[in-house]
């Protein structure tokens, strides 16, 4: 392929319709996860009472922290405002169409997002490296890792990365205004992404003398969340984060969420496993630009180690970090680049392709969520053997489940709805 077609109408748009369809296609349509559930709640009540409290979910705060009480008595919730700010319109429309629908349209929200993300970095990496180079990565990051998984639900780490990826982009392109308002609003989906602000260091590598005012739109941006706290809780300080904390040694979080059987990105995804030569090739390519990408990756990680839950909850592989697999995309791409000429290269990362997608379509043939609650609730496993031991691993666990499967299982609302209609 040439640079031409690259730059045509047809293959960016073509790819994108690829990957909102196939999102679409495998969307999860319900809410099953706490955070989903919370989330969905909260942009009901907005739009059917103008209130943010989450009263109903009362009888869950009491077995999980969802958020807090405020002063006046009300239950809030404790996620960020990137989900129910992005999802509103979205199920607006549909309450606006039909009463109900609304449940079924803001699960567009990731789906969407997802594809755009996806675009955004085919048509980035195309401009640094071959388009059969940015096509395959695309493609790997896209359908082979959890970040399809992620993609076809409603958590907040989908907007997190997509708008963190755009930053980067922004920033090595130099539109120093639009990175630093794709930063802001990555925040908003995920305010642990504020650590990730190494990704507008390009700006200050092309000398943008400008870069130091545009501060002002995170600092707009970071008000805009004070005040939301303030709405909530009557003080800007309060997220709704009761007794949680980064107390887990970082070091050894971070080497659970590389090597634990049960949250390994390198096992749930195996394809990242190239963003480690990757990042060699980074530093012979382009040391600064490495040094931003690999700086971000590693510090990202290691706070997320910290936090007490560093697995993420009750969740499939490593939830926390998805927010950086687009990062990791562009990380290995040299490496993708390289196996063109290398047979033994494309078939190592063809296995690693294979896997990444059947652990995919493993997730799709049943929620791994209702696997995972047999396993403690019913079988009465304990939930850190699924993070630690590998004979009660959440993978293992995922296959085994399948035993006795039928289509009804499908963690697909188009694809149940298919099936029963034939």
């Amino acid at each position: 392929m040439s640079k031409e077609i690259l730059h045509s109408h047809f293959l960016p748009r073509y790819l994108f319709i690829f990957f909102l369809l196939f999102y679409l296609f495998t969307a999860r349509g319900v809410y099953r996860g706490v955070d989903e559930t919370v989330m969905f709640t909260t942009i009901q009540n907005v739009f059917n009472r103008g209130s943010f409290f989450i009263d109903e979910l009362k009888p869950l705060q009491e077995q999980v922290v969802i958020g807090a009480y405020a002063p006046d008595g009300h239950l809030y919730s404790k996620y960020p405002l990137g989900n129910l700010l992005f999802g509103l319109p979205l199920f607006a429309l549909g309450e606006i169409l039909t009463k109900g629908l609304g449940s079924v349209t803001v699960t567009l929200l990731n789906p969407l997002l997802s594809a755009i993300g996806m675009l955004l970095l085919f048509t980035y990496l195309g401009s640094l490296f071959s388009v059969r180079t940015a096509l395959v990565s695309v493609l790997l990051i896209g359908v082979c890792s959890d970040w399809w998984t992620a993609s076809r639900g409603f958590g907040s780490e989908i907007g997190a990365g997509v708008f963190l990826l755009a930053s980067l982009i922004a920033s090595d392109q130099g539109y120093t205004g639009r990175s630093f308002t794709t930063f802001s609003l990555s925040f908003l989906f995920r305010p642990i992404n504020l650590i990730a602000f190494p990704v507008l260091g390009m700006n200050y590598v092309h000398k943008e003398k400008k870069s130091l005012i545009y501060l002002g739109i995170i600092i707009i941006t970071g008000l805009g969340v004070l005040a939301y706290n303030y709405l909530r809780f009557q003080t800007p300080f309060n997220f709704g984060y009761v007794g949680e904390a980064f107390s887990t040694n970082p070091v050894k979080g971070l080497m659970y969420l590389l090597f634990s059987p049960g949250r390994s990105i390198f096992l749930y995804s195996p394809i990242l496993i190239l963003t480690i030569p990757g990042a060699v090739l980074w530093w012979r390519r382009n040391r600064v630009f490495g040094l931003i990408l690999v700086s971000t990756v590693i510090v990202y990680a290691l706070v997320i180690g910290s936090w007490h839950s560093w697995d993420g909850g009750w969740s499939w592989g490593a939830r926390l970090l998805l927010p950086i697999f687009p990062l990791m995309a562009v990380l290995f791409a040299p490496v993708v680049d390289y196996l063109w000429d290398r047979p033994w290269l494309a078939i190592l990362i063809g296995l690693f392709a294979l896997l990444g997608f059947g652990i995919g379509v493993l997730t799709l043939l049943q929620d791994p969520l209702v696997t995972l609650y047999h396993a403690v609730m019913d079988l009465g496993i304990p939930y850190e053997e699924t993070l630690f031991t590998l004979q009660h691993s959440y993978l293992l666990l995922q296959v085994k489940a399948l035993n006795g499967w039928q289509s009804n299982m499908f963690d697909s609302l188009f694809l149940r709805l298919i099936f029963h209609a034939y």
